[in-house]
């Protein structure tokens, strides 16, 4: 009987060879045009993910100067969103490919938030409105490690000082303080509150009829007491506008301003606690040309 052992190991030999090949060309096909290197705590898949419109827009045509730069841009902005603060990415053309070297640097996470001064907003929803921006861009929770991103934090900053606005709190000031340890950046945020503005009493002038009346009436019991914010004058004016017009005053004017004013001297603590703005109306109509002009002024 005759033994064939050559052919066999031949074959294997070829199988192995073929199957190198094969493995080689499925990885170069999967770096593709663009091929990154120096990622150490970043696996290069999620780096791929963070530029994937540029990959895709490159692989679909050449690669060329342009296109290279614009993708280490966006890379090198997408790890310093995530908390690496000095990553750089740097590129160069290879043949039909672009190389993209990285350089993580150092990052920040973000520590401990300490809260002072707020007694209108729990410590808790100020930490969730100065986060806010990094949670959304990173689809996080409230209670999840979030690198520290100084712009981020600013718009959040901003958020706070724009929901105050919302409370009533015009003179509200807001300074952030940061501490860097361990790779950590811990946060204090002091707030002024100042006063809180609420609408005080609507003295309205004689309405030309009844129905006008009851709508004062309306207007007078949903505002007074409520919280004052900038947004409260331009509502008062469209309201009264379309009062007027539902009248047949349709060429109506509305003008609010707005100031603040004291209170008796019994309420005086209360007038420091919670200042109220007085808005004073009074109506003059035309008829002979069908309008009323509503002119509000502030009452001290």
């Amino acid at each position: 009987m005759r033994i064939r052992t050559k052919p066999t190991i031949k074959i294997g030999l070829t199988c192995a060879l073929a199957l190198g090949i094969a493995l080689f060309c499925a990885n170069a096909k999967a770096a593709g045009q663009v091929v990154m290197q120096g990622l150490s705590s970043i696996s290069e898949d999620d780096a791929r993910d963070w530029v994937r419109d540029q990959i895709t827009f490159i692989e679909s045509t050449n690669a060329s100067m342009a296109k290279a730069d614009d993708v280490s841009y966006f890379l090198e902005n997408a790890l310093r969103d995530r908390g690496y603060q000095n990553a750089t990415v740097e590129w160069k053309l290879d043949g039909d490919r672009i190389l993209l070297t990285v350089s993580e640097g150092n990052t920040q996470r973000l520590g401990e938030i300490s809260v002072t001064g707020n007694t209108a907003l729990e410590d808790d929803a100020v930490r969730e409105l100065i986060t806010s921006a990094t949670r959304k861009r990173m689809k996080l929770e409230v209670d999840d490690e979030m690198p520290y991103v100084a712009p981020d934090i600013k718009s959040g900053q901003a958020r706070v000082d724009e929901f105050y606005q919302l409370l009533g709190y015009e003179s509200v000031a807001i300074e952030l303080e940061t501490t860097e340890h361990s790779g950590r950046t811990d946060l204090l945020v002091s707030i002024e509150e100042g006063r809180q503005h609420q609408v005080g009493t609507i003295a309205f002038p004689e309405a030309p009829s009844d129905e006008m009346a009851k709508k004062y009436e309306d207007i007078r019991k949903e505002y007074e007491t409520t919280t004052f914010s900038a947004a409260i004058p331009p509502k008062l004016a469209s309201r009264l506008r379309a009062i007027a017009v539902d009248a047949g005053f349709y060429h109506a004017t509305v003008d609010v301003t707005e100031s603040e004013h004291g209170q008796h001297e019994e309420q005086q603590q209360q007038q420091r606690d919670f200042p109220r703005v007085n808005l004073k109306r009074s109506i003059s109509s035309f008829r002979q040309t069908g309008a009323l002009l509503c002119s509000f002024r502030a009452s001290m």
